[in-house]
């Protein structure tokens, strides 16, 4: 056995044999794995793992030295393992490119309840504290069955956010695939709470589409205008154009489409000059009213109209609208959130984690997290108590797809149950089933409307 940095012994190394079927052959990337087993080591020794608080503290405490990401893993290695857990590590790409994630597993069979969430940089909201409460949320659920989990608990946790085009994502996929790891629901810890923990829960994601322009000029003084030629006032135009832009007016399952102006990039310090070459960022978040083809058509006309045809305009998405309607797991979440705070979620379809994505094609995927309104800011933060809340409602899902199961009833139905009485003038299951049954009816005249766009 040997030792590494997040502070367990390796007791298997195998990267050879899975090889052949990690491999992809449009990039050639390899996952190599690596069994995490041992003494617990370093910041999680002696933590009371049913406290979130204490194990939050431990994410986001001092790193030793060590780099951030090391820290985490450590951290939240050392945690799964002394509750039982599997532990792997799963790598991509080498040096400054390497990619590291974390896949437990506790139990075997099914049901094959899984958790996942990027765990970069120091964020509490996005999504550590989330986090905490799951590996916490664990911990208590394992009380409850002493003999042993009726089922498999999994998390696949990330060191950023990822998306199809991450390098390494499409390997790990496989690699779960092949290893038949994926779980059967999976649930997301987004900050997706609002006004309140619990008041919104997400069954769906929006499109997203990034856009980069560059105009090229001629460099001159201000002095000699005549002389030079001004990227920055053609492509204000542009901007302007695209920021005036309706793109729709919403969906009945989606709120409207929205595009913004990220960065406007020049390089220019001296005010005297007039600058060679500007450039711009821009983001789309669209609903089932375009694909990223009639967006990006739609772009490239404005851009011709605009700018003529001296520009570069560069595009990328991460995939168009995914919505399926609400089922045993939305149900679960739902009644194990009123079961805590008193009320039932609003169920929205308005996710931003493009790793919901990669999720959602192999399972039903429902967000549930911390309140979102700090988050990326200098002190981004989780309240306490709202954290040993977000512990108690992950309990109480986890207690009803396991005993649900159990009782054979999950997976009846096509998997859904029968929603409760609708609430007056709050979104339910059965209601948002109906619009969202409309809408996966019209999916492909609507997702192609490239109209949609009002001038």
């Amino acid at each position: 056995m040997t030792h590494d940095d997040l502070g367990l012994q390796i007791s298997e190394v195998s990267t050879a044999m899975l090889a052949a079927h990690v491999e992809i052959p449009r990039d050639g990337e390899r996952v190599r794995v690596r069994t995490l087993a041992g003494t617990v080591t370093g910041e999680v020794a002696g933590t009371a793992l049913r406290d979130p608080v204490a194990l939050a503290r431990a994410l986001l405490g001092d790193s030793g030295g060590r780099p951030r990401e090391t820290h985490t893993l450590r951290v939240l290695a050392g945690a799964l393992v002394s509750l039982g857990f599997t532990v792997r590590e799963l790598a991509v790409g080498e040096g400054a490119d390497r990619r590291r994630t974390l896949f437990a597993r506790l139990g075997e069979g099914s049901p094959r309840v899984g958790f996942a969430a990027h765990v970069g940089a120091t964020e509490a909201a996005d999504m550590k504290g989330a986090v905490a409460g799951f590996i916490a949320a664990a911990a208590r659920i394992q009380e409850s069955w002493p003999r042993g989990v009726p089922g498999a608990l999994s998390l696949l946790l990330t060191t950023e956010a990822a998306d199809a085009s991450t390098p390494g994502i499409a390997a790990i996929a496989d690699w779960l695939t092949t290893q038949g790891e994926l779980p059967e629901v999976c649930i997301v810890g987004a900050p997706t709470s609002r006004a309140r923990l619990g008041d919104v829960i997400k069954i769906g994601c929006r499109g997203t589409l990034h856009g980069v322009v560059t105009l090229q000029g001629r460099a001159g003084r201000t002095a000699d205008p005549e002389l030079a030629d001004n990227p920055v006032s053609r492509l204000l135009k542009f901007l302007s154009r695209l920021d005036e832009a309706q793109l729709d007016h919403g969906s009945s399952c989606f709120p409207p489409s929205s595009l913004t102006i990220t960065t406007i990039d020049v390089g220019n310090h001296a005010t005297h000059m007039i600058p060679g070459a500007a450039s711009a960022a821009f983001e789309i978040r669209y609903n089932d009213h375009h694909t990223r083809l009639s967006l990006e058509s739609w772009l490239r006309c404005v851009a011709v109209a605009q700018l003529g045809t001296a520009h570069q305009l560069e595009l990328r998405g991460t995939g168009d609208t995914t919505v399926k309607p609400p089922g045993a797991l939305s149900e679960a979440m739902s009644a194990a959130i009123a079961a805590i705070t008193g009320q039932r979620p609003a169920i929205d379809t308005g996710s931003e984690d493009t790793g919901v994505r990669l999720m959602r094609r192999h399972c039903p995927v429902v967000e549930f997290g911390p309140r979102g309104e700090t988050m990326h800011e200098a002190d981004e933060q989780d309240a306490l108590a709202e954290l040993e809340q977000l512990t108690q409602v992950y309990q109480g899902v986890l207690s009803r797809l396991l005993a649900d199961d159990r009782r054979g009833r999950s997976r009846s139905n096509n998997g859904r149950h029968e929603s409760p009485q609708d609430t007056p003038g709050r979104i339910t299951p059965s209601a948002v089933f109906s619009s969202i049954s409309m809408c996966l009816q019209a999916e492909t005249a609507c997702g192609q409307d490239s109209a949609a766009v009002v001038a």
